[in-house]
C-alpha cells in the first residue's frame, strides 16, 4: 500500500463561519478530520478562532451596557461556552489558535468595526513547518492566501483548498493543485444532531 502524503492543515474559521451560515448546515470536525485523513497523513490540523475582548464584545453589542453586572455576566458566559467549543476540539485533535478580536472606530461610517483575521499567523506557520509536510491544506477561501499558495508551490510542495462555493476566491482556486467545495461534502462531513431522551 502507498504511503500516504504528510499534510499540515489550517482552517480559518472566520472566513468558514459565514460561508457556513449561508449553507445552512454545520461542520462535524471529526468527520472533516476523517475526510483529509483518508488522503493525507495528516501531521497537525490547526483551528485559527476568534474571541471577543470586553471591549469589542460591547462595542458589537450595543444593546448591552458595559456597566450592568447582568450583560457583564452574559459577555463572560458567552465566552466561556466559546471556550468549552475550543477545549472539545482540541479533544478531538485540533491545535486551536485564538486571536482576540480587535474593535475599531471607522469615522467616515460613525461605527465600530470588528477586525480578527488569522493570515499572517497561518502564512508563518506554513513557512515555519514546510520541512514536515508535503501537501499544504487551507481552509479557508480568502484571496489573500494565493501569495501563499504561489510560494509553497514554488517550493514544492502541492496545495489544497476547501471552501464553500459563496466564499470562495476564483484566484484561489486556479493557484491550488486541488481544490474541494464544501457544498458538496455534505454527506460525508455534516455534523448530525442526535436526539437525546
Amino acid at each position: 500500500m502507498p504511503q500516504k502524503p504528510k499534510a499540515l492543515i489550517c482552517l480559518d474559521y472566520s472566513n468558514l463561519y459565514y460561508g457556513m451560515q449561508l449553507l445552512g448546515w454545520e461542520i462535524d470536525f471529526v468527520k472533516l478530520k476523517t475526510f483529509l485523513n483518508n488522503d493525507y497523513e495528516v501531521v497537525d490540523i490547526y483551528y485559527y478562532a476568534s474571541e471577543h475582548s470586553f471591549k469589542s464584545y460591547f462595542d458589537f453589542h450595543k444593546d448591552l451596557d458595559r456597566t450592568n453586572p447582568t450583560h457583564i455576566w452574559q459577555f463572560s458566559q458567552d465566552r466561556r461556552s466559546k471556550r468549552k467549543v475550543f477545549k472539545s476540539l482540541r479533544r478531538k485533535g485540533y491545535k486551536v489558535k485564538i486571536k482576540q478580536i480587535s474593535s475599531i472606530y471607522d469615522n467616515t461610517e460613525g461605527k465600530y468595526k470588528l477586525k480578527c483575521n488569522a493570515d499572517i499567523e497561518i502564512t508563518i506557520e506554513a513557512i515555519d513547518r514546510m520541512n514536515a509536510y508535503d501537501v499544504f491544506i487551507l481552509i479557508s477561501g480568502d484571496a489573500d492566501f494565493v501569495k501563499l499558495l504561489q510560494y509553497l508551490k514554488e517550493k514544492g510542495k502541492t496545495t489544497v483548498v476547501l471552501a464553500t462555493r459563496q466564499h470562495f476566491s476564483s484566484r484561489l482556486k486556479k493557484v491550488a493543485n486541488r481544490t474541494f467545495n464544501i457544498n458538496g461534502l455534505r454527506e460525508k462531513i455534516e455534523y448530525i444532531k442526535r436526539n437525546t431522551p
